[in-house]
């Protein structure tokens, strides 16, 4: 009885042994149940966060190492700078260079007649000293005695080559092609005058021709120099000779060329409006001279067919500079050239007093009738400078400019 009990307690066990373990566990004792009990705690699944953060972080450290770029060492090397070398010196001028910036020019070896063509079978209306210089606008081939020489056209007269020498600018000028015919001897004989040494520092060219002076000279390529006439007409200026005792003479056209060349650099440099734009063309009148009828005004000139010092608001306070009147101006050293200015006259001259130096004078005034460099404000030009160097030469002696070369005078009148 004892035993059938004991053999049905192990029946129930392995029973419920079977019910509760896994198919593949064993039927055994306690001791088995414990062995499955430790079987299943002795292999838990691994935890998520014990790989896969080592497995990201080896990927992400392959990642960057494998597309990092490195700077390009050719970007360093090309920044460098350059070792600076020194500036080329500037290159030597060339003859043409030198030629182009200089008047073309003679300058005599010896005293020598000035001549109205290139030939001595052309009369002598003027002469010049050694050392003088004149500029020079054209040359043709003559003779002097039969021998073939280059003849120099100057303002005042041809000049033989063999008594000059010439700078490199006057290679440069052209051949004259229309030079006339010599004159008869008839001609010439009253034409001729005598071959004296132009004086220094000015001279005045009288010519003896009975023939009067023209109405109208316009200027140009083919005008044959000196020139008197009652009207003379360049690039913008007028020459007017009213006068009877007194011509203008003009010996080269320069003062237009001058007078523009001044204007264009005031309106390109300091936007100025133009002096052509805004007072049409220069205008100088030369006038016999009279008295200023005020007896209290000496020296003064009166010009009473001229508007000169219009006043139309009367406000000036002077009681010699009122309308027609001209007043003084000269050179303190005996001429005298009373002026005067009006809106549509321009500006009107007369020889107060002639003196030995009118020519001079003469040559300043019209010359300061150019328009006025801005860069110089009011101050009086300097005609010894190189912009002014087509005029003449110039040089200073005590208050006044003595002239050489100039290209325009006031001389007695030939009539």
């Amino acid at each position: 009885m004892m035993r059938c009990t004991q053999t049905l307690i192990l029946f129930l066990a392995l029973l419920l042994t079977n019910c509760m373990a896994t198919p593949t566990s064993s039927v055994r004792t306690s001791e088995t149940m414990t062995t499955v009990t430790l079987a299943v705690t002795a292999t838990p699944r691994p935890a998520p966060t014990a790989t896969v953060p080592v497995v990201n972080t080896a990927t992400a450290t392959a990642t960057v190492t494998a597309t990092t770029v490195p700077t390009p060492t050719p970007s360093v090397t090309a920044t460098h700078l350059p070792t600076r070398q020194p500036s080329p010196a500037p290159p030597t001028a060339t003859a043409s260079a030198i030629a182009a910036s200089e008047a073309p020019m003679v300058t005599l070896t010896t005293n020598a007649n000035l001549r109205a063509g290139p030939g001595t079978a052309y009369p002598v209306i003027g002469g010049g000293q050694a050392g003088q210089t004149l500029v020079v606008t054209g040359r043709a081939n003559g003779n002097v005695d039969g021998r073939p020489v280059t003849w120099w056209r100057t303002a005042r007269g041809w000049v033989a080559g063999s008594l000059v020498t010439t700078n490199a600018a006057a290679q440069t000028v052209p051949v004259v092609a229309d030079v006339p015919p010599p004159p008869t001897a008839e001609a010439k004989a009253k034409v001729e005058v005598k071959a004296e040494p132009t004086p220094e520092p000015t001279s005045t060219l009288t010519l003896t021709s009975a023939l009067p002076l023209p109405d109208l000279v316009v200027l140009g390529p083919d005008t044959q120099y000196p020139v008197r006439a009652r009207v003379v007409r360049g690039w913008d200026y007028e020459l007017v000779d009213l006068a009877s005792q007194y011509d203008i003479v003009v010996y080269r056209d320069v003062f237009g060329m001058l007078a523009h060349q001044i204007d264009d650099d005031n309106v390109q440099r300091y936007k100025s409006v133009s002096r052509f734009t805004e007072s049409g063309p220069i205008r100088i009148t030369l006038v016999d001279a009279q008295p200023h009828p005020d007896p209290g005004c000496p020296g003064w000139g009166w010009a009473p067919d001229r508007d000169t010092f219009v006043d139309p608001l009367g406000m000036s306070r002077k009681p010699c500079r009122v309308e027609h009147s001209l007043f003084p101006a000269g050179d303190g050293a005996g001429a005298t050239l009373p002026m005067g200015w009006g809106y549509h006259a321009g500006t009107t001259l007369a020889v107060g007093a002639a003196g030995p130096t009118l020519a001079d004078l003469s040559t300043t005034v019209i010359a300061d009738m150019l328009p006025r460099p801005l860069n110089i404000g009011y101050s009086a030009p300097d005609y010894s400078q190189p912009l002014y160097r087509a005029l003449g030469q110039a040089r200073r002696e005590g208050a006044r400019w003595v002239w050489s070369d100039p290209f325009v005078q006031i001389v007695p009148g030939a009539r």
